[in-house]
């Protein structure tokens, strides 16, 4: 972990403790900010929103709990964790800390390592919690994509599948107007065999007249096929 990186803000009305702890946490790469009441504190946080606060429970005026609970109420402190720097060690009063919204908390006199033990654990589980934040993100993003690109999916399946009704109420349609033009079609066709199988058979017995009229059959024939399959075309 790269301490520069990291911002404290260090509440203590006391400048004797306020100054030791502020060196000691410099000395290891640390951006110190301060404050000696609570007060100052939330106004600080406002423009310099540090990573971590060490916060003194008992402050003249508005104390330790007081302040807490002002960052937790607002959205854009609520997820700065708050460690408390407290003389009192009765349980009743770390409990009544952790319920204002405190992380943790250690007991004066400070013990410098501690300290920074704390510190350093809390910051990890900040980055964790913000990287576990980002994945949370990306993840929704993704299906949200996820989500467009099925319902574009289901989109394209549906005008497919009114795209294969559609060809197959067409080749239905096909099938009944072969069989329309199949069935006109017979009764030419029929009279072209018909004819051409007299022409087959008595080439010899047929007279002028019977040549002539058979050329007239075969004539019209020809024109009715010719005139159904231009019909068709148009």
């Amino acid at each position: 972990m790269k301490f520069e990186e990291h911002a404290i803000l260090i509440v203590d009305d006391n400048p004797t403790n306020l100054g030791v702890i502020s060196d000691y946490l410099k000395d290891y790469g640390f951006r110190i900010l301060t404050a000696r009441t609570g007060k100052t504190a939330l106004k600080r946080v406002k423009y310099a929103p540090p990573d971590i606060i060490l916060l003194d429970v008992m402050m003249p005026g508005m104390d330790g709990f007081a302040t807490c609970q002002r960052l937790k109420a607002d959205e854009k402190t609520s997820d700065i964790p708050v460690i408390f720097m407290t003389a009192l060690a009765g349980e009743e009063d770390k409990v009544k800390g952790f319920r204002v919204g405190a992380v943790d908390y250690v007991t004066k006199p400070l013990h410098h390592d501690e300290v920074l033990a704390r510190i350093t654990t809390h910051l990890r589980i900040q980055n964790l919690t913000r990287k576990l934040q980002e994945k949370n993100t990306r993840l929704h993003e993704i299906s949200t994509e996820l989500e467009k690109t099925n319902e574009a999916l289901l989109k394209k399946a549906e005008e497919a599948k009114e795209k294969a009704q559609e060809l197959i109420r067409i080749n239905a349609s096909k099938d009944k107007i072969f069989s329309v033009v199949a069935h006109k079609l017979q009764g030419p066709f029929q009279s072209l065999l018909s004819l051409s199988e007299t022409l087959a058979e008595k080439p010899d017995g047929l007279n002028v007249d019977d040549i002539r009229d058979i050329g007239e059959n075969i004539n019209n024939s020809v024109k009715n096929i010719y005139n159904l399959l231009d019909n068709m075309l148009q």
